[in-house]
């Protein structure tokens, strides 16, 4: 099996960042496919009352199937695990379970903003509680061991930016190996602009890679993180959602050398311009409909695609709109 691909400083990386209910394994396979990234997290698996069966494993992170070489998408493209509870015992447990299934990596999510998931005491929510946060971290690297790479994502904090720092400190006396920030705090959701200053201040007093994440959009707003957070490492998602040129553009800003992708964009794609998209669209249709995916559940898919597109560029509405009202898939594909 591969090994996974982990974080070091002086060797930056850019990643896929988990979106819960938008980067699927169809989605990964499509961007894996665009070239640029270094690898990508999964959506989030939520471990609450007990510890998850391999069934529930294999069904969100399907890419554990290719055990063979590693967790990684049909193009080759890592997969990171992300799992997401409060309680360390059936998260250490499961943790081993999707180690012993392939995975090579896994990841913490303790910066999930749903209200529904911090109810229940997941995600941003315990970034109030930094020992239990240690205490969930310690228990699946004592499960996992030394060998398996072992992050997490929080955020600046709930409301305090000092959460977010006692956190990573937490975390880091706890094993990890990186960590990802959001530059937001839980109660920004996804409003307002990223703290670059604060995630700057976690970077330099953290010993392990600090990742940076939120509203990397394009170059000028990677070139601003870069300058403004020191970070080497980096996480894309609705950028990347955006744009999908955007991992080829920033690996080369990075120089990462990352190799062909398998599905070639033009050197100049231009997100705005519908006739960029419709060859990304077939193509994403046909790895749905490989995937078993009836074309009712694709052309949804492809709505909320969409949807994302147009929230970052409100230009492409013109054009976005009158796709997202047809009522079929072969419809869709040939507007």
């Amino acid at each position: 099996m591969k090994s996974f691909p982990k974080l070091e400083h002086g060797r930056p990386a850019l990643i896929l960042a988990p979106m819960e209910g938008v980067l699927d394994a169809a989605l990964r396979q499509m961007y894996s496919e665009f070239g640029g990234l270094c690898f990508a997290v999964s959506e989030f698996v939520r471990v609450s009352s007990a510890p998850l069966p391999a069934k529930v494993l294999l069904e969100i992170v399907p890419e554990l199937r290719s055990s063979e070489s590693g967790c990684e998408t049909p193009g080759g493209l890592p997969v990171q695990v992300q799992l997401l509870g409060s309680e360390p015992s059936y998260v250490a447990e499961t943790a081993l379970r999707a180690v012993q299934l392939g995975a090579g990596a896994i990841d913490l999510n303790f910066g999930c903003p749903s209200a529904t998931v911090n109810r229940h005491g997941g995600g941003a929510v315990m970034l109030r509680d930094p020992g239990r946060i240690c205490a969930v971290a310690e228990a699946v690297r004592h499960a996992i061991g030394p060998d398996i790479a072992l992050s997490a994502k929080i955020r600046l904090g709930w409301q305090d930016k000092k959460e977010g720092k006692d956190a990573a400190s937490a975390l880091e006396n706890a094993g990890v190996d990186w960590i990802v920030v959001h530059a937001r705090t839980r109660e920004q959701g996804y409003t307002g602009k990223p703290c670059w200053e604060s995630l700057r201040q976690i970077v330099e007093e953290s010993r392990v890679p600090v990742v940076a994440n939120g509203d990397i959009l394009d170059l000028e707003s990677f070139r601003a993180c870069e300058l403004a957070t020191g970070c080497a490492h980096f996480m894309i998602g609705r950028g990347a959602l955006a744009d999908p040129g955007l991992g080829r553009r920033l690996s080369g800003e990075l120089r990462l050398n990352r190799a062909d992708s398998a599905y070639s964009l033009p050197a100049d794609f231009d997100p705005l311009q519908k006739g960029n998209w419709l060859p990304v669209f077939q193509r994403f249709s046909t790895i749905c409909a490989a995937r078993g995916a009836r074309p009712e559940y694709t052309l949804r898919r492809l709505k909320q695609w969409l949807g994302w597109l147009a929230s970052i560029h409100p230009g492409t509405r013109e054009w976005v709109d009158p796709i997202r009202r047809t009522l079929s898939l072969a419809q869709a594909l040939d507007s």
